[in-house]
C-alpha cells in the first residue's frame, strides 16, 4: 500500500493586495512594485504556522487570539468564507457561488450559500422565499410599486427651469461631498423623464415603467440641491428660484422624497436608485441624535449587503452598474466611519469585511473621484485603527503591542504616500502662499460656473477643495493615531506628545478656516459647518491651553478657535450634536481663560508666527510627528491604554 506525504499549507509571501487581485507580487518592501504603480496601500500578512496543527494563521489572528485548538475553529470558518478549504492532500475543494437574484424593477438580491433555502444547482428556489408577489404585464410597473402614490408625488415637481437650477446646485454643492450618483446615467434618465413630461403622454416610457425608482432619485437630488443653497444664494440666484419660497420648496421636496421611497417600498425592495436616494435624503434630514444617524447607516449597510454590494460579481447583466455599485459601497464604508466617530459606537463593518470589493477607479482629471478615493482609503485604515484600539485592546486588558502600533504607523505612511499621489494628480493654481489665488476669493457658481465643474486639465475651485480636503484627511488619520496614544494632559511624560498634537490641530484649523472664510467655498458650508474635524481640533487645542498656561502660539490658537466658534454658531446648518459640541467648546474656552475675540482681520494676530506654510507642510512626512519613541514608551513591550 502506497503512502502519501501530507502537504502542509504554505505561508503566503505576497502582499495582501496582490493576493486579492491574484497577480504575481514582486515582494518588494515596504511597498511592492504593483501597489506603487496602482497607488494601493501595500501591506504584508504572511501568517504564522501553528506548531500544534500545522495550519497557517494570519498574523493578526495569531497575535490577538493565540494558537487555535485542533478542532474546527473560526479560522476554518474564515477560509470557508473565502471559498477555499484545504483538504489533507493539499487540494482545494470548490464551493458553490453565492446567488444573485435579478428581478424586475432593477432589483438584485444576494443569497448566500449558507442560507437555509439555498441549494447548489437549484438557486432559483430561493427566489420564492424572498419575493412573494404577483406577476404583472411588462407594460405595468412591478406589483410591489404603488403607482398611484408615485403619481401623486409628481404634482409637487418644480418646473423644468427650476428643476434644472436645483440639479445644477446639487452637482456643484453636494455631489463633491457625496458622489454616489452615476452622473451619465442620471443625465440620460433625467432628459428622458422631461421628454415624457413635455409630451403629455399618459403612459411613461418603458424604462420608467420597468424601474419607477428613478422618481425617488430625482426627488432626492432636487431636495439635496435645494437644501445645499443658502438663503443669500437663493435670493440672489437665477429668477427661476427667486420666484419660489425657499423653505416651502425644501419642505415639499422633502415630503415628496420620503413619499416616493415609501411608494417604492425601499426597505423591502431596495434598488441602486432608492439606496442613493435614501442616502441623499438622510444627509439633510432633521435627525434627533447621533444614534439616529448610526441606525440609518446600519440599515443602509444591511440593505447594500442584501443587494450584494459587499462582494464582487461576474454577472454580465450587472457590468453596466459595477463601478456604481463599488462607489455606493465604499461611500457607505466612509459614512460608517463618520458615524462611529460622531456616536462613539463601533463601526458596523469589521476591517476583514472591506476586502471583498475593489476600490473605485478615477477618471482622468476628476478631482471629485480622487478625493473620494483618498477618503475611502483613509476610512479603510481608520476602521483598522478603531478595531485595534477598541476591540483588540479590550480583549488584552487595555494593552496593545508595540508591533501592532508600528504596523499601523507603516500603513499610515503608505496612506500618506497614496494621498500625496492623489493630490499631485489634481491641477494646481501654483499659488506660492495658499490654496488658490486671492482674486478668486469672491468667485461663485453664478459668476464662475466653469471653476466649479469637475472636468478639464485647468485648475478649478473644486480641485482646490479636493486638494485641501485630501491634506486634511492626512491630518485626521495622524490625529486619530496620535490621540489614541496620548496620556493625560497634565502628565510630565505626555508633555511632548501633547505639544505635537496641539500644533497638528493648529495646522488643521488654519486650513479649515481658509475654506470657511472664502466666499468662493460658500456652496460647501453646509458640510463644513457640521464636520467633526474642526470640533476635535478645537477641543484638543483648548485642553492643551488649559494645562499649559502661557503656551507658545496661544494668541493664534485662541484666534483659530474663536474663528471656528464664530463659523459654527453663525451657520444655519446645526444638527443636535453640533450644538452640543459648541456648548462644550464654549465651556472649555471659559476654563482656558479670558476670551480673545479676533473676528476682524485687522485685529488678528500675525499668522506668520505659526509654523511653515501650506506648501511646506504638504511635503513634510507627517508620520514622523505621530509617534515618538521616548514620548510613547515604544521601547517597552506594551502600551497601556487603560491609563490613557
Amino acid at each position: 500500500m502506497s503512502s502519501h506525504a501530507v502537504k502542509r499549507p504554505r505561508l503566503a509571501l505576497s502582499c495582501v493586495v496582490c493576493r486579492r487581485r491574484k497577480v504575481k507580487c514582486g515582494k518588494e518592501k515596504p511597498q511592492c512594485h504593483n501597489c506603487e504603480r496602482l497607488g494601493e496601500i501595500c501591506s504584508y500578512d504572511t501568517g504564522v504556522r501553528d506548531t500544534e496543527t500545522g495550519r497557517v494563521l494570519r498574523a493578526a489572528e495569531f497575535e490577538e487570539n493565540g494558537p487555535r485548538p485542533a478542532e474546527l475553529t473560526s479560522h476554518d470558518q474564515e477560509r470557508v468564507f473565502n471559498e477555499q478549504v484545504t483538504s489533507s492532500d493539499g487540494n482545494q475543494i470548490p464551493l458553490a457561488s453565492d446567488h444573485l437574484s435579478l428581478q424586475r424593477g432593477a432589483r438584485v438580491r444576494h443569497i448566500g450559500r449558507t442560507f437555509w433555502g439555498f441549494v447548489n444547482g437549484r438557486e432559483a428556489l430561493s427566489d420564492g422565499l424572498f419575493y412573494d408577489e404577483k406577476t404583472t404585464p411588462s407594460d405595468l410597473p412591478p406589483s410591489h410599486i404603488s403607482a398611484v402614490s408615485l403619481a401623486k408625488v409628481l404634482f409637487v415637481l418644480p418646473t423644468r427651469p427650476a428643476a434644472d437650477a436645483l440639479v445644477r446646485s446639487f452637482f456643484v454643492s453636494v455631489y463633491p461631498i457625496h458622489p454616489v450618483v452615476d452622473t451619465l446615467t442620471f443625465q440620460s434618465d433625467y432628459e428622458a423623464f422631461w421628454e415624457w413630461a413635455r409630451s403629455g403622454d399618459l403612459y411613461p416610457p418603458p424604462k420608467l415603467v420597468e424601474d419607477p425608482t428613478f422618481t425617488c432619485l430625482l426627488f432626492a437630488v432636487l431636495y439635496a440641491g435645494a437644501s445645499g443653497i443658502s438663503l443669500s444664494r437663493w435670493t440672489d440666484g437665477p429668477p427661476t428660484l427667486r420666484c419660489l419660497n425657499r423653505e416651502t420648496t425644501i419642505s415639499q421636496l422633502e415630503n415628496a422624497c420620503a413619499d416616493s421611497l415609501s411608494a417604492c417600498r425601499h426597505s423591502e425592495h431596495p434598488t441602486l436608485n432608492t439606496l442613493v436616494g435614501s442616502i441623499l435624503f438622510h444627509v439633510f434630514a432633521k435627525i434627533q441624535s447621533s444614534t439616529d444617524d448610526a441606525l440609518f447607516i446600519a440599515k443602509s449597510i444591511r440593505l447594500a449587503q442584501s443587494m450584494g454590494l459587499h462582494q464582487e460579481n461576474n454577472i454580465p447583466d450587472l457590468d453596466s452598474t459595477r463601478e456604481h455599485r463599488r462607489q455606493i459601497w465604499w461611500h457607505l464604508v466612509w459614512l460608517d466611519i463618520q458615524s462611529s466617530l460622531a456616536s462613539s459606537l463601533p463601526t458596523c463593518l469589521d476591517n476583514s469585511a472591506l476586502g471583498g470589493v475593489q476600490m473605485i477607479s478615477a477618471p482622468e482629471n476628476s478631482a471629485v473621484k480622487l478625493l473620494a478615493i483618498g477618503r475611502y482609503e483613509a476610512a479603510r485604515l481608520q476602521n483598522q485603527i478603531m478595531h485595534q484600539f477598541q476591540n483588540v485592546a479590550s480583549r488584552n486588558k487595555g494593552e496593545i503591542s508595540q508591533e501592532t502600533v508600528k504596523e499601523l504607523l507603516e500603513a499610515a505612511r503608505s496612506l500618506g504616500r497614496l494621498i500625496d499621489n492623489l493630490i499631485a494628480k489634481i491641477p494646481d493654481f501654483k499659488d506660492p502662499k495658499d490654496i488658490f489665488p486671492d482674486d478668486l476669493t469672491e468667485a461663485s457658481p453664478e459668476s464662475h460656473f466653469a471653476l466649479y465643474q469637475d472636468e478639464g486639465k485647468a485648475p478649478t475651485l473644486i480641485g482646490a477643495l479636493a486638494r485641501t480636503s485630501l491634506f486634511l484627511v492626512k491630518l485626521e488619520v495622524a490625529t486619530m493615531l496620535k490621540k489614541s496614544l496620548l496620556g493625560p494632559p497634565d502628565s510630565i511624560s505626555s508633555e511632548r506628545p501633547w505639544n505635537r498634537i496641539y500644533h497638528l490641530s493648529l495646522v488643521y484649523i488654519r486650513k479649515y478656516l481658509r475654506l470657511c472664510r472664502a466666499p468662493a467655498f460658500e456652496p460647501y458650508l453646509w458640510f463644513l459647518a457640521e464636520y467633526y474635524g474642526p470640533q476635535q481640533s478645537s477641543l484638543l487645542i483648548l485642553v492643551y491651553l488649559i494645562h499649559h498656561r502661557g503656551a507658545e502660539d496661544e494668541k493664534i490658537a485662541r484666534y483659530y478657535v474663536d474663528g471656528c466658534l464664530q463659523f459654527m454658531t453663525g451657520s444655519a446648518f446645526k444638527k443636535p450634536q453640533t450644538k452640543m459640541a459648541i456648548s462644550v467648546i464654549l465651556g472649555l474656552c471659559g476654563e482656558a481663560g479670558p476670551q480673545m475675540h479676533y473676528f476682524h482681520r485687522e485685529e488678528s494676530p500675525t499668522e506668520s508666527e505659526h509654523g511653515p506654510n501650506f506648501r511646506d507642510l504638504q511635503d513634510t512626512d507627517l508620520w514622523d510627528s505621530v509617534i515618538d519613541e521616548s514620548g510613547f514608551g515604544l521601547r517597552g513591550a506594551t502600551l497601556d491604554l487603560c491609563r490613557i
